[in-house]
């Protein structure tokens, strides 16, 4: 799919950008490096680079101290336009806010040790676009003012010769926050999506303001996904915002999680015949890929063909593709192999894998679709004791 002229020279734009900050960066140290190397032998009990546990200890600060900074700017800004705060992550520690409104601290699984995610829900629905322009917005600026101080640090300290030697770790390690934090922020401005298909924040920013049919369905997202946080099924989500989600057929995060999203509502309406072309396409979606989407499409498919279609080869051969795991359960995964099971005649191992699925949503689930999850489990437990 060719880009839109304007988005083509926004997206050189900013590779111009990113190429000529990086250049004047190292450029600048090269043409001080050896300023720097004798203010260091000056001084070197005071440096980082007294030792190498030093420097990857304050290295790692900086960069998930620069990650905080960036998350907090948006939920920052989620407050201030009246969202509920949802999500943070920053390295590998995740808080989230749990169905009975306490916040949880866990590991991030998965995850980058300095990346971040911060997600904030809007309470109401009113001029929705300008809001969540601000909570894009919030990130960047926070990374630019992160930056800007820890620059104002190197500046202040840097101007007088005694000064920086006392405090030269503080000098160094400000140095080298103002330089990540500037590239995380021209980073975070990318015009366009990241490698795994997510939206940078740069390109929710320019949909926002010059993309009003993506924006649109962006909009319709966020709306369905606080339907589904709020404990409302997906049969019960509202079909004006389903078919507006699906209004811009391409190979995008959002357009992927609006098949997603269309297949669980025809799936908890029991209308298998056609949640299964919405659910053919995502598996057709390159993103899929890039996402890691694709394995539970396939485990989605598996149960779509044994459970409903009654069509044990393709039910197979989705299942097969799937590498399964016994140390964390997924209900999706137990789902699929129940559904197999039972079409294969072994009832006993299919109330096994339904029960396994249904420990970890024991408690209140915390989604609509997570109580449509159960309810799917356990007629399949159900249908395995008759």
């Amino acid at each position: 799919m060719r880009r839109p002229l304007g988005l083509s020279r926004l997206l050189r734009a900013w590779q111009w950008l990113f190429n000529l900050s990086l250049t004047a960066v190292f450029l600048t140290l090269f043409l001080n490096w050896p300023e720097l190397l004798l203010r260091l032998q000056l001084a070197s009990q005071n440096s980082i680079f007294q030792s190498g546990w030093r420097v990857l200890v304050a290295m790692t600060l900086v960069l998930l101290l620069t990650a905080m900074f960036h998350e907090s700017g948006h939920l920052l800004a989620g407050y201030l336009m009246r969202f509920r705060f949802h999500t943070l992550v920053v390295g590998l520690l995740r808080i989230s806010r749990v169905n009975n409104g306490r916040l949880q601290l866990q590991w991030q699984r998965g995850g980058s040790p300095f990346n971040g995610l911060a997600a904030s829900l809007p309470r109401q629905m009113d001029r929705l676009a300008r809001r969540l322009l601000w909570f894009a917005l919030g990130g960047p600026l926070a990374s630019l003012l992160f930056s800007l101080v820890a620059l104002a640090i190197v500046l202040y300290l840097g101007s007088d010769l005694r000064r920086m030697l006392d405090y030269l770790w503080l000098w160094e390690c400000s140095l080298f926050a103002a330089i990540t934090s500037y590239f995380f922020l021209l980073t975070s401005l990318y015009p366009g999506s990241y490698h795994n298909g997510l939206v940078a924040d740069g390109g929710r920013i320019v949909m926002l303001l010059t993309q009003p049919a993506e924006a649109a369905r962006w909009q319709a997202l966020v709306q369905l996904n606080v339907a589904d946080l709020n404990g409302e099924r997906p049969s019960a989500w509202d079909e004006q915002l389903l078919r507006q989600a699906l209004t811009q057929p391409d190979n995008s995060h959002d357009y992927l999680t609006a098949l997603v999203m269309n297949y669980h509502h025809e799936l908890d309406r029991k209308r298998p015949q056609q949640a299964r072309p919405l659910l053919e396409e995502a598996l057709q979606l390159p993103i899929a890929w890039a996402a890691g989407m694709w394995p539970r499409l396939a485990l989605e498919k598996a149960y779509l063909s044994a459970y409903f279609l009654k069509d044990l080869e393709a039910a197979l051969d989705s299942f097969s593709q799937i590498k399964t795991s016994r140390r964390q359960i997924d209900p999706l995964q137990c789902r699929a192999e129940a559904a197999v099971r039972l079409l294969q005649g072994q009832p006993e191992l299919a109330g096994q894998a339904a029960a396994r699925g249904l420990r970890p949503l024991a408690e209140s689930p915390a989604s609509g679709l997570q109580l449509a999850e159960q309810e799917w489990l356990q007629a399949l437990q159900q249908e395995a004791s008759l």
